[in-house]
């Protein structure tokens, strides 16, 4: 908390101001927030707000599709083998059972699954794969959630008398496969409802097909709810045709009649049983690390003998091994992340522009995850490596981003350092030789450095999707909000803002205080008092900086709780923000044009040389009841600074070398010298611009 801009679309912000007729008799802030996400698709308001399955698009519309209805039939026909090669992640496992079920059970063809391993064989077809496969008497290949990029593969399986049939979502590359069938709507138009269909997706438009041509259109749709946990999971944007199966698969996966997904399910917390449908976020964090779990740690196949076990009790089984084994997922996880944080393993120093942590024993499996928290730790992007052979020549990583910074480009820029990489902005996978690492981190610097000099990298950030009245923000509003899910990529959890409520008390609650209660006022149109709830997770920390605020402005998703038989609203805090949130159309954040923020996220040299002088007159060494007294100084002599601006301005300080930070989050005041400001990176990024 007090450490992300607030910032607003300023398209959305003018265009939010006008009055738009209202048919639906929703509260204002909900026809704000529909219009703004209706106007990116082809659907009418209504038509968002119940998605049906017959509104899904042909499968017929998409490329490629008839050619490998035709190549399946023909092989059904024959009796050919057929082998589904899939992938091991969410995604891929939810792909391969589609195809393999409907094949083997609704049009009793020969058919078998191929899963690389992730540790041994890694992502995608392989020579040494398409051989074992050609030598099972396979003739027929169809390839799910890859296979767009086999190129040299797909022309040895030629060469063996191997037909392919390629369905994938990932880009294309130049040159494509040489095959039966190519079925990957990834360049379709944006406003194309599959052009964000995941593999699994694609997988789905494809059996569809096929069921069409056999005239058994009903069964297809038992294969929803497992496609929508392959479509959440690998975070493809919630819209067009994904928003129907999402929405479909959510509201029937408790009742799903694929048994191996019931028992996992049954399995699972109890919350997900007390409601009526799962949530688009239950899915992510509780089903889909079980399927991913087994795949990082070389066992994929177990998420698939869940979905097509056919006996409760053995369905059972294998849902609590998938448990335990993201169990063990998580410990393993846990560990490396607390590993990767000891300074010994930390290839990096603190003024590259990325983190690289690195270890010869960290499991392969699941350094993506421990990469994602060391972007969040230090708020930049990180590698996580692991070393590839005995001999360490070569180590194997993966890498995530932060909002702005294009992560494939950063590696491209630096590819000759680098042994082999794919991936996309955000994340990436690459191997490395272990001596060129460092020249590999100044490449990287290099590029980073260009970009800055371009285009500030914007600072964190938050965006806000509506400013609301507290009045709204009632049970029947929720509910109108819910109509908006299923949330994820492409439809994200709306977050509110209210711009002013008196805080009126603050307390801990949870195991071991971890989690901020607070109780809000504010004034109603008829004058009378009401008051709000909100909690603020795992931020304990930040309880004595809101203990002294009496006004607040605060971001928040809202949530129904029910206690003791009444149902009330719930604040979710998110952030907050000292005074009220006024939010200013002459400034604008300097990294983009098209956000404006407010006067409190906006620093300039007056405040910052006012901010020094108070951290001067503190002791040498201070913590955090030293900053809380800081403020108050500035206040006293007539200086606003909020706490995000205090926050910042001695973050700017430490980049330029006047403070120290230590590890345990205590500062040091350095020697005085004379610096300019124009060379921090924060403090330009943070400048007003009329």
């Amino acid at each position: 908390m007090f450490d992300k801009q607030w910032v607003m679309n300023k398209s959305d912000y003018d265009k939010n101001r006008g009055v738009y007729q209202n048919d639906m008799q929703m509260p204002h802030f909900i026809n704000l927030l529909l219009r703004s996400r209706v106007a990116e698709e082809n659907f009418s308001p209504e038509k968002y707000l119940n998605p049906v399955l017959e509104d899904l698009s042909s499968p017929f519309d998409i490329e490629g599709i008839t050619d490998a209805v035709d190549r399946i039939l023909i092989a059904q026909e024959a009796g050919e083998k057929v082998t589904v090669f899939g992938d091991y992640d969410c995604d891929g496992i939810s792909a391969t059972f589609v195809i393999y079920h409907f094949l083997k059970k609704y049009m009793k063809m020969d058919v078998d699954y191929y899963i690389p391993n992730r540790l041994t064989e890694g992502y995608g077809m392989s020579q040494v794969s398409s051989v074992q496969i050609a030598q099972n008497g396979t003739t027929l290949i169809i390839t799910v959630d890859n296979g767009i990029s086999a190129v040299d593969e797909i022309a040895l399986l030629a060469q063996m008398g191997v037909d392919v049939v390629v369905t994938d979502h990932h880009k294309k590359p130049d040159n494509l496969p040489e095959c039966c069938a190519v079925v990957d709507p990834v360049d379709c138009p944006d406003c194309d409802p599959n052009r964000y269909l995941a593999g699994c997706g694609v997988a789905f438009k494809l059996v569809c097909a096929l069921a069409a041509e056999l005239g058994i259109d009903d069964v297809v749709e038992q294969y929803i709810p497992v496609v929508t946990i392959g479509t959440i999971g690998d975070s493809v944007a919630l819209k067009g045709d994904n928003r129907i199966i999402a929405s479909y698969g959510l509201a029937n996966m408790k009742n799903s009649v694929i048994k191996g997904l019931r028992a996992l399910i049954n399995l699972l917390p109890a919350r997900a049983n007390s409601v009526q449908t799962v949530t688009s976020s239950y899915v992510m964090y509780s089903i889909v690390p079980k399927i991913n779990a087994a795949g990082r740690l070389g066992n994929a196949h177990r998420a698939l003998e869940l979905l097509l076990c056919e006996n409760e009790k053995d369905a059972a089984d294998i849902a609590r091994k998938l448990i335990d084994e993201n169990t063990k997922r998580q410990e393993m996880e846990s560990e490396i992340v607390s590993q990767a944080l000891q300074p010994e393993n930390i290839l990096t120093q603190d003024n590259d522009s990325v983190v690289v942590a690195y270890n010869k024993d960290w499991h392969h499996g699941v350094i993506g995850i421990v990469a994602s928290r060391l972007t969040d730790k230090y708020k930049k992007p990180a590698f996580v490596m692991s070393a590839l052979d005995e001999e360490q020549k070569q180590i194997v990583g993966s890498g995530r981003s932060v909002d702005g910074y294009d992560l494939h480009r950063a590696v491209s820029y630096a590819k000759e350092y680098v042994v082999k990489f794919g991936g996309h902005e955000a994340a990436c996978g690459l191997t490395l030789e272990y001596d060129k690492v460092r020249s590999f981190i100044d490449k990287i610097n290099e590029y980073t450095k260009q970009v800055e000099e371009k285009k500030a990298l914007p600072p964190a950030h938050i965006v806000i999707d509506a400013i609301v009245s507290p009045e709204e923000i009632t049970v029947d509003g929720v509910k109108w909000l819910n109509k908006l899910e299923p949330f994820g990529v492409g439809n994200p959890e709306p977050v509110l803002c209210i711009k002013n409520l008196q805080v009126e008390r603050v307390g801990l609650v949870g195991n071991d205080g971890k989690h901020v209660k607070m109780k809000f006022s504010y004034i109603d149109a008829d004058g009378g008092k009401r008051y709000l709830d909100g909690i603020s997770f795992s931020k304990s920390a930040y309880a004595p900086l809101i203990g002294k605020i009496k006004s607040a402005a605060v971001i928040f998703t809202p949530t129904i709780n029910t206690w003791n038989g009444n149902t009330e609203v719930s604040l979710q805090i998110l952030d907050m923000c000292d005074g009220e949130y006024s939010i200013d159309n002459n400034i604008r954040c300097v990294y983009n044009d098209a956000y404006i923020t407010a006067p409190g996220y906006i620093l300039n040299r007056a405040l910052m040389v006012a901010v020094y002088k108070a951290i001067c007159n503190m002791p040498p060494k201070f913590g955090s009841d030293d900053i809380i007294r800081i403020r108050e100084v500035l206040l006293q002599h007539g200086i606003c600074c909020t706490w995000y601006a205090l926050k910042t301005a001695i973050n700017v300080f430490t980049e330029l070398g006047l403070i120290k930070k230590s590890s345990k989050g205590t500062y040091e005041i350095a020697a005085s010298r004379k610096v300019e400001l124009s060379s921090s990176s924060i403090f330009k990024s943070h400048m007003e611009a009329k």
